[in-house]
C-alpha cells in the first residue's frame, strides 16, 4: 500500500487529480484512449470536479462507474448521475463516454450477463478509482453480503447483483477481479474514522470480513482529515 497523507482538502484533491491525471494522460499517449472506473457517493465529487477541468482528450476516455444502485439515472441516488455532474459541469469532461451499470426494465440478476459483455469491452481499466466505509467495503462489495464470496472470487464475471446487507437494496457492482486487474487502483478516504478503518483493514487477510484488504497490496491511498 502507497498511503499519501495529505495536510489538508485542497492538497488532497490537487495530489489526487494529479496522480489521476497522469494516468489517463500515459494512456491516451500510449493506447489512444483511456478507462477509468469511477468510485460514487459523496466523497470523490470534489476531485471529480477538479479532474473534469484538465484539458485531456476527454472524447477517447470511457468511464464506468465501480457499482450502481438499481435506479434510473435520474433519481439522485444514481452513481452515474453524480460521476457525470462532477466530471462534465465545466468543460472540457463533457466530452467522455459512459458505461452505464443499470438497464431499464430488468432486475440485477437478469442484466449482470448482459452488463459483463457490454463492461468487458472496456477492461482492464488503466484506472480505478475507490471509496471505502468505514465497515471496509468498498464498490457495492460488502461485508455480509449475500453472493460476496462469488463476487469476491478470482473467476468471478465482470459484473454481479449486490445488495446492502441492512436494507436489502439492490444494486450491481464490479466484482474483485474486474477493480484488481486494473493498472492503478486509488482509494479516496477522508477522516479519522476511515484512517482506522484502512488500517483494520491492511492487518485483516480475510477479504469476505475485509473486501477492501485484498486491494490494497497495490493501492495507492490518498487520504485527509
Amino acid at each position: 500500500m502507497n498511503l499519501v497523507e495529505c495536510v489538508n482538502s485542497e492538497e488532497w484533491i490537487r495530489q489526487s487529480v494529479a496522480k489521476m491525471s497522469g494516468i489517463l494522460e500515459q494512456a491516451l499517449e500510449s493506447r489512444g484512449r483511456a478507462v477509468m472506473i469511477a468510485a460514487g457517493g459523496t466523497t470523490p465529487a470534489d476531485i471529480y470536479g477538479a479532474l473534469g477541468r484538465i484539458d485531456l482528450d476527454w472524447s477517447a476516455v470511457t468511464i464506468i462507474p465501480s457499482d450502481e444502485r438499481w435506479v434510473n439515472e435520474t433519481s439522485n441516488r444514481s452513481n452515474l448521475s453524480m460521476i457525470k455532474r462532477a466530471l462534465t459541469r465545466d468543460n472540457p469532461a463533457n466530452g467522455a463516454s459512459f458505461q452505464p451499470l443499470f438497464m431499464s426494465g430488468s432486475s440485477p440478476e437478469e442484466a449482470a450477463p448482459r452488463l459483463s459483455q457490454q463492461v468487458s469491452q472496456h477492461v482492464p481499466a488503466d484506472l480505478c478509482v475507490l471509496g471505502m466505509g468505514n465497515d471496509r467495503h468498498t464498490a457495492s462489495l460488502f461485508p455480509g453480503m449475500g453472493g460476496l464470496k462469488t463476487a469476491m472470487a478470482d473467476d468471478a464475471p465482470v459484473v454481479v447483483p449486490a445488495s446492502m446487507p441492512v436494507t436489502g437494496e439492490s444494486r450491481v457492482t464490479l466484482t474483485l477481479a474486474t477493480l484488481r486487474q486494473s493498472q492503478c487502483v486509488m482509494l479516496l478516504i477522508r477522516g479519522r474514522n476511515k484512517r482506522v478503518a484502512l488500517q483494520v483493514a491492511d492487518e485483516t487477510a480475510n477479504g469476505l470480513k475485509s473486501p477492501v484488504s485484498p486491494l490494497l497490496p497495490q493501492a495507492h491511498v490518498y487520504w485527509s482529515e
